[in-house]
């Protein structure tokens, strides 16, 4: 119950930041894309949940992809574990769990692409939420 309760406020932020911050930003950094982010979730049993989500203007888009690298810093960072889904939507969210070493750097490293009728409309790479686990 308690992960669950963890993933809907997750959700719930990620919403309300998008109602408040897209009109104001949007147009200023993706043509397509309205919104990306990611959280980490590192539980006492050496898992981490990995929350992503993407989403772009419903009037353009009709598919989206989101490639989701978890990387750990060790000497520089290294991708340990890489999640692709794809949906026939404006809007992509999914968690993957993975376990992780104590005593590194982990972040999320998230590439979004918006389609229309098959054809590439925008790509976009962004690094989010790095954490240190021990």
């Amino acid at each position: 119950m308690k992960r669950e309760k963890k993933v809907l406020f997750v959700i719930l932020v990620m919403i309300v930041l998008t109602v408040w911050t897209v009109p104001a930003f949007a147009a200023l950094r993706w043509d397509y894309l309205m919104t990306m982010g990611g959280n980490l979730d590192f539980e006492d049993n050496n898992v981490v949940y990995v929350d992503v989500m993407s989403d772009a203007d419903v009037n353009d888009v009709d598919k989206m992809t989101l490639k989701c690298e978890l990387q750990q810093y060790k000497g520089g960072w290294k991708t340990i574990k890489t999640w692709t889904e794809t949906r026939n939507s404006p809007e992509i969210m999914y968690t993957k769990e993975y376990m992780v070493e104590k005593d590194y750097s982990y972040r999320i490293r998230l590439t979004a692409s918006a389609y229309k009728n098959s054809k590439l409309l925008e790509k976009v790479t962004e690094v989010y939420a790095e954490q240190f686990y021990q």
